[in-house]
């Protein structure tokens, strides 16, 4: 496949990067420092887990042109820089497949608008990881395989030869057939999470030290969970749902301190959430958007919800 990857972080790199190394065709937007980069020493990855690097040659391109021709469009820039993207994906009508693999609670709404409703796929990465200059050092999230869907939740042939085309690069995937209510329990299970890490000042080691803090998280995440179920959505994946809504907090809460006592929690967590404030912020007014049309309280979302602002340095709001 021909592939295109809007968005040069972790995320674009990590995936550029393996397609690349898989034999498909990458070429990567980038710009300033980033695009120099990629240029002199290609896309490099490092598995902090099984110590081996990557170095992928891939194409580059300043901007995408409204005449250029892929087959699929990887957009994985953050939350907070999607309407900066909106346009120039917009002119492009060359390209059959955008998939969107980002934080997205709110469903498709303006993005249907601004693209074509028919060219949309949904999607999350199962990466984690952060940059160390131009090398970006990943970890594989176990739990969390990378998830596609088509809106309307059909396994179609192009939704299975992107997800075959991930799994053959080296990235577990996964095809939902509700990708929409997946990505809001998503939402709401990251939030809640990130709003934790805040208010142990970013750290997860010492986040796994505090049970009033992990005991708060676990609440929140059950409330956004009950705010799903009341928007007449299921929450998935499975694993999620038995172990906020099944299981007592007890195990939850055990759960949670053992996984960010360790080092992989902050490649999996930690990093991205100390970077990304910002997009969390974003991501916590869609959520509460969505409590809002659920009529579900949530005293210990808006409690976290609050620790987010104060991490990003704005005032509160409820």
């Amino acid at each position: 496949m021909k592939v295109l990857i809007y968005g040069a972080g972790v995320i674009g790199t990590l995936y550029g990067g393996k397609l690349a190394d898989a034999g498909h065709t990458v070429t990567v937007v980038a710009r300033g420092r980033r695009l120099a980069e990629i240029r002199e020493q290609g896309l490099v990855l490092e598995d902090v887990v099984h110590h081996r690097r990557l170095t992928a040659s891939v194409k580059t391109v300043d901007r995408l042109d409204p005449d250029d021709e892929q087959d699929l469009a990887l957009i994985t820039v953050r939350r907070d820089q999607l309407a900066s993207a909106l346009p120039d994906l917009a002119a492009n009508k060359r390209i059959p497949i955008l998939l969107f693999m980002l934080n997205q609670p709110t469903g498709l709404g303006d993005l249907a608008e601004a693209v074509g409703r028919e060219r949309i796929m949904l999607g999350f990465p199962g990466v984690g990881g952060t940059r160390d200059g131009h090398i970006v050092i990943y970890a594989m999230i176990a739990q969390q395989p990378t998830t596609v869907g088509e809106r309307d939740g059909r396994r179609t042939v192009r939704l299975r030869k992107i997800a075959r085309a991930f799994r053959d690069a080296g990235l577990p995937t996964k095809m939902s057939r509700d990708i929409e209510a997946w990505l809001k329990v998503h939402a709401f299970f990251i939030t809640a999470m990130c709003g934790a890490i805040y208010l142990a000042g970013g750290d997860c080691k010492k986040l796994s030290e505090d049970d009033a803090a992990l005991r708060l998280m676990t609440k929140g995440v059950r409330e956004g969970f009950a705010a799903v179920r009341a928007l007449g959505l299921t929450v998935t994946p499975f694993s999620l749902r038995v172990l906020f809504t099944w299981l007592p907090d007890a195990f939850a809460v055990g759960y949670w301190r053992r996984f960010l006592a360790a080092e992989m929690a902050d490649y999996v967590f930690g990093r991205h959430a100390r970077v990304a404030a910002q997009e969390m912020r974003e991501v916590a007014r869609d959520c509460q958007c969505l409590l809002k049309r659920s009529g579900e309280a949530a005293p210990a979302l808006l409690r976290l919800y609050r620790a987010i602002d104060a991490y990003v340095g704005e005032p509160a709001r409820d």
